[in-house]
């Protein structure tokens, strides 16, 4: 056998082999598609399945119920403030009024529940549930403000829907305007506060 003879097939042996070690269209397809996915990982369309169960994953339970009493507590101080800001409130005593039942209970605890699906739902849209999300103080402040956004525009789509379709009442823009911004303050020094609480 010559020795052109012999290059030619050891050449032909390293194509075949090279073929063989190739990899394949369908590698680097899914090489794009994980790329996509940890470049926008909020996109439905990419994966659907992978999607819904990072939406509804809770990490840190904790920061949840904790965001659920705070929206509480939100809810008083706009209580307090309505009463004190109420000249009636004076006039019948003040703080030194018998204390009793109050009537604005209900409403209340109805301001509460809409607060808090609104603020769980961009939460969890968000990503705001996990333990990068309160990392430090910058971290902190910048997701609670972008779950903030989110959160006043559920909850005026909340506001507009029940009006139009139950209530037919005028929306106390004024009482909405102030929730929002009790929320802002409050929640943002909550969160930082989490953050360094679990930092230590």
């Amino acid at each position: 056998m010559s020795k052109n003879d012999s290059s030619n097939d050891s050449d032909d042996e390293q194509q075949q082999n090279s073929l063989i070690d190739a990899p394949s269209d369908e590698f680097f397809d899914k090489l794009l598609e994980q790329r996509n996915k940890a470049i926008d990982p909020t996109r439905p369309d990419k994966n659907l399945s992978g999607f819904l169960d990072a939406l509804l994953e809770i990490p840190d339970r904790q920061l949840l119920a904790a965001d659920l009493l705070f929206i509480l507590v939100i809810n008083f101080l706009l209580q307090i403030a309505n009463e004190v800001g109420d000249p009636q409130f004076w006039l019948a005593g003040g703080f030194s009024q018998p204390i009793t039942m109050p009537i604005t209970l209900l409403a209340v605890m109805v301001r509460d529940s809409k607060m808090s699906i609104s603020w769980v739902l961009s939460s969890l849209w968000n990503r705001g549930y996990s333990s990068s999300s309160v990392e430090d103080d910058k971290v902190a402040a910048k997701k609670t403000f972008q779950i903030w956004i989110d959160y006043c525009s559920i909850r005026i789509l909340m506001e507009l829907g029940y009006s139009l379709l139950f209530s037919h009442a005028a929306i106390d823009g004024w009482l909405l305007f102030r929730e929002v911004w009790y929320t802002a303050i409050v929640m943002t020094a909550f969160r930082i506060a989490y953050g360094r609480m679990w930092s230590l």
